[in-house]
């Protein structure tokens, strides 16, 4: 039997697994367990084909959570593999790994021997597991043999299922990503999708998740009786599925407008009509199953802890001059288009972290430590007495320089960032999670995007400390998901750190109340033109 029990609503996912034959999205929220899930039907995919092949696609700080959860889930023997290094060797791995005997070693595995009924039984599972990104980046827009060469290692390695967690990373219609797994996905006969936010910023986003997925389900085809047994359709009906392109798309449900001023081309979103949005929820709505945690777990109480900051003279001097000058950029007309205006935006969030970074040498220069100063205080007076806190942080540099800041002779101070090797990364998160076995305390400083998908562990704390945010609201979601999930024994206290009226409040409101958070950044340093900034704190 396996080691962890599901329950009721992992197992009414694994029921509707069956009833969509394996084509079907899990649509649950952080903690609630879609990976548990998933494995479970996999594992009774095995009791009926006696051998079962899985590849998985997920965010690098995820992929390794397939290989190491087997044991917990499944009864089957398993061969689970997470591929790092190059891709062109993962590729050569993945086209040997279709042979059972074939299947390599890697430096992050699991051989799980099962129990002796399923070994005399004959069944055996392998699942492969490899990050996105390494996909984004061999299958580059114009790189067609790269492409090729991935479909053809698939292609031998001949998967039962391919499935994609946090599958939000392909929403995007014309991502390196979503157009390689909408190919990719076309080689297997199940398919999965797992994430907690599948539309975070427009029920648009379904888009690519559902071509992968699904790709009738937003054609012509649509109301053809046979794209109702997907398992059963021929060849030529296969072929004969295509999705609508991207525009089509949006202009079937979405209402759209050129902004003045923009090239031509540039169309934006301006809403949604009630009956269009009503039809797209519907077709998604046949291969998804829905679980929310307020329904599934019943945990602890989470409170929010405004932490206000004033900036020392010099960095508020800082801040203002470059508000300013983004100001006059903005009144100009030189800061139009919103990836420059954010880009340059950039600098008044390095600045609220107290430093600035020399866009051409890629030096950091230290301009102060007033929210280091305040995040420290809370980790050394208020959460004095905590086994385990994380503090979350959006810049590489800062982590670095929290890191230092936090140092003291009775507390292990742990970074993870982009920069840190999944190996060392995966030991850091097990020896944060190992409570027992590492009972001195630790803080954990992380980039809240590097650690906020499938991390386990952190639940082992109940406070974490945001000194900085990610401008994707998903990666806040998720970050805040790693504490407040199945597991967690203790009421949790989030501390959000920021100076009132500046660019950290901005974002953290906008998070909060689902914003748009470009135009609050935007509006935020228009306000430096409409009024002066000297005693904008007072």
């Amino acid at each position: 039997m396996p080691k962890y029990k599901l329950m009721a609503h992992q197992r009414d996912g694994v029921k509707f697994l069956d009833s969509v034959d394996g084509i079907g999205a899990l649509l649950y929220e952080p903690g609630v367990g879609k990976t548990a899930t998933t494995l479970s039907w996999i594992d009774r995919q095995a009791d009926r084909r006696g051998e079962f092949r899985v590849l998985v696609v997920a965010p690098l700080t995820a992929a390794d959570t397939w290989v190491l959860q087997v044991p917990g889930f499944m009864d089957s023997p398993v061969k689970a593999r997470f591929l790092q290094g190059s891709t062109a060797s993962m590729l050569n791995k993945i086209a040997a790994a279709g042979n059972w005997t074939t299947v390599p070693d890697t430096a992050i595995k699991v051989d799980h021997p099962g129990t002796l009924q399923k070994q005399v039984s004959g069944n055996r599972v392998t699942i492969l597991s490899m990050s996105a990104g390494a996909i984004s980046t061999w299958c580059k827009s114009g790189q067609r043999t790269r492409t090729v060469q991935m479909l053809r290692a698939i292609r031998k390695y001949n998967p039962h299922l391919i499935v994609v967690d946090e599958s939000h990373l392909i929403k995007a219609a014309t991502s390196n990503i979503s157009k390689a797994m909408y190919q990719i996905g076309q080689l297997s006969p199940h398919r999965i999708i797992l994430t907690g936010t599948v539309n975070p910023h427009s029920p648009l986003d379904c888009y690519g998740q559902w071509r992968f997925l699904a790709p009738w389900t937003f054609s012509d085809q649509y109301n053809e009786p046979w794209t109702k047994d997907p398992l059963r359709m021929t060849v030529a009906q296969r072929k004969a599925i295509k999705p609508w392109p991207w525009g089509r798309f949006r202009d079937r449900y979405a209402e759209t407008f050129t902004p003045r001023g923009a090239p031509r081309g540039a169309v934006q979103v301006s809403g949604m009509s009630a009956i269009t949005e009503q039809e797209l929820h519907d077709r998604v709505a046949e291969r998804s199953h829905v679980v929310l945690k307020k329904d599934a777990l019943n945990l602890p109480p989470v409170t929010d802890v405004d932490v206000h900051v004033v900036l020392s003279p010099k960095e508020q001097h800082a801040y203002d001059e470059m508000a300013t000058e983004l100001a006059a950029q903005m009144a100009n007309g030189e800061l139009v288009e919103a990836p420059n205006a954010l880009a340059k935006i950039m600098k008044l969030r390095q600045i609220h972290a107290g430093f600035v970074k020399d866009t051409e040498t890629g030096v950091v220069h230290q301009i102060g430590n007033s929210l280091r100063k305040a995040v420290k205080e809370i980790v050394d007076v208020q959460l004095d007495g905590e086994n385990r806190v994380v503090v979350f942080a959006y810049f590489q540099s800062e982590c670095t320089a929290l890191a230092r800041a936090l140092k003291r002779p009775d507390t292990t101070v742990e970074v993870v960032t982009g920069a840190t090797p999944a190996k060392e990364r995966l030991a850091i998160r097990r020896r944060f999670g190992d409570v027992s076995g590492n009972p001195g305390r630790i803080v954990l400083v992380a980039q809240a995007r590097t650690m906020s998908l499938s991390v386990n562990e952190l639940v082992t704390a109940s406070n974490a400390v945001y000194a900085s945010l990610s401008e994707r609201r998903d990666d806040w979601v998720q970050s805040r998901d790693r504490l407040n999930r199945n597991g967690q024994t203790r009421p949790v206290t989030f501390w959000n750190v920021f100076v009132p009226g500046l660019i950290g409040e901005v974002m953290r409101d906008n998070h909060k109340h689902r914003g748009d958070l470009e135009k609050a950044l935007l509006d935020h340093v228009r306000s430096y033109v409409r009024k002066p900034s000297k005693g904008r704190l007072k």
